[in-house]
């Protein structure tokens, strides 16, 4: 037995959960008394993404392991340290199948109960920088190294929470000391390849291709995007470029609009600042260029402030008449976690035509369905307008307010270590009301389908199909989506 689970222990550890699920089942079918074959029953199940039978199991386990031993020459109770060892391997068992807030929640009243316990600490340190909580993971570290200055794990999450926030001059030494002191352990190896994919220089791509039938972008379009953002120069500072390309075919006849882009950006910790230089052809040939600054002073909030030159947003029915606007816009977030969040946005566009333009909207997101494989999340949309002039060649509306609510599901229906497979779903309905036209309903039917290679490229596909509304006129349309992201 022993030679057999070594050999199960061994398929595991080289990526081969089904044949060491085999040979862990045999075992815990002769002797279900077989604690070290039982869990590694349950981490194969884990690597097969079977949670239903990883849950029951792990469950199970702890269900049935009493809390506290005693012994036939003596009445006192003792501690069972495996009873806690299941306690949280259970917990665990939520993390690893996305279910986070579980997860999180039952490591939160674990940890409360026993704070000098290093590993209560670091486990909930992972599950905080799985919920995009570093910050809070962090502070789980850095406890758990004044608990344990010896833990490897300890050292190691505090490393992956630094790297999260792009404080790579802190992550540094942290890397170095573990890979002089435990060069071939596999959470060393794990942390430097956080740092290494952290660090490399990042892709994307983004084309769209559309047909709308209406009063404002009447028959087929193209839109079109890239860009390149270097590997980060002494260890805070980015520089990109950029291609946009849109095309569409419009009452007048057509317009195309072309930006080429040159950006510096500084990041580290809290703050995000953001330039770029552009160059954007079009009817309207000038020069342009954006700021932005977004601060996030905790793991909840986000504030962003923007201004551009020759917007991007500038319709292009605009652009078609020699019309430009420029923006400041701004932003305001809270997330609770990735269970719900909540946004407001405000932009003021001064066209050169000089109408003005002041849009405001709002977004509330909440989590309705979490189980493994399977996101289901709901939302409302809040958008509204004014426009100081009406009487102009592009869609100007005095007023207009909508209202849309939606259904978004993401399913990931196959997952094997860095290979993954899912679907996305959205359908969303409302209704749209313009100050002297009668309020008609708008929606749509968004499918997206994505494939990641690796942990180095990312691809999605999918099609989208609905109505917008003008002027009180409905204006159906469809499109396709192509978009490749990656790293070097």
């Amino acid at each position: 037995d022993y030679t057999q689970q070594a050999l199960a222990d061994s398929l595991l550890t080289t990526h081969q959960p089904e044949r060491a699920r085999s040979i862990y089942k045999k075992l815990v079918d002769k002797n279900p008394k077989n604690y070290q074959a039982s869990r590694g029953l349950f981490y194969a199940y884990v690597e097969e993404e079977d949670f239903s039978h990883a849950y029951a199991l792990i469950d199970s386990m702890a269900k049935h392991e009493p809390r506290y031993l005693t012994f036939w020459d003596s009445k006192t109770r003792y501690p069972n340290e495996q009873y806690m060892d299941l306690q949280v391997t259970a917990a665990q068992a939520r993390f690893y199948g996305d279910q986070l807030e579980k997860a999180y929640n039952a490591l939160d009243t674990f940890t409360n109960r026993a704070p000098a316990n290093n590993w209560l600490h670091e486990v909930r340190g992972q599950i905080a920088n799985a919920r995009d909580w570093p910050r809070h993971g962090l502070d789980d570290f850095q406890i758990a190294t004044l608990l344990a200055p010896e833990s490897l794990d300890a050292w190691a999450g505090k490393g992956a929470s630094l790297i999260q926030m792009h404080r790579f001059g802190e992550a540094r030494p942290i890397l170095w000391k573990l890979q002089k002191a435990h060069p071939l352990e596999h959470t060393t190896q794990n942390l430097a390849n956080q740092w290494r994919f952290a660090r490399k220089p990042t892709y994307w791509g983004d084309i769209v291709f559309s047909h709308s039938s209406g009063p404002d972008l009447n028959g087929d379009g193209i839109l079109a995007s890239t860009e390149i953002i270097s590997a980060p120069i002494d260890d805070s500072w980015y520089i990109s470029a950029g291609y946009r390309y849109a095309w569409n075919e419009i009452i007048e006849g057509e317009e195309t609009f072309q930006r080429t882009s040159a950006g510096l950006e500084y990041r580290r910790g809290d703050l995000d600042l953001l330039g770029h230089l552009t160059y954007n052809d079009s009817t309207r040939d000038e020069p342009g260029g954006n700021l932005k600054a977004i601060w996030q002073p905790d793991d909840h909030w986000r504030i962003m402030l923007a201004g551009e030159r020759f917007a991007v947003s500038t319709p292009l029915r605009a652009l078609h008449h020699d019309i430009r606007s420029d923006s400041l816009s701004t932003a305001l977030t809270y997330r609770t976690s990735e269970q719900r969040d909540i946004s407001t946005s405000l932009q003021l566009s001064d066209f050169t035509d000089d109408n003005t333009r002041v849009e405001a909207g709002a977004r509330l997101r909440q989590r309705l369905i979490d189980v493994p494989h399977l996101d289901i999340d709901g939302r409302i949309d809040l958008y509204g307008s004014t426009n100081s002039k009406t009487n102009v060649p592009y869609y100007s509306p005095e007023h207009d307010f909508s209202l849309q609510g939606a259904i978004h599901v993401d399913h990931v229906y196959h997952r094997h270590y860095d290979h993954l497979l899912a679907q996305q779903l959205d359908v969303g309905y409302g209704f749209y009301d313009q100050k002297g036209f009668v309020s008609r309903w708008i929606g749509h039917i968004r499918y997206e389908h994505r494939y990641r290679f690796t942990p180095w490229m990312e691809m999605l596909a999918g099609f989208e199909f609905g109505q917008n509304v003008y002027d009180g006129h409905a204006e159906p349309y469809r499109l396709f989506r192509f978009m490749i992201n990656g790293k070097f």
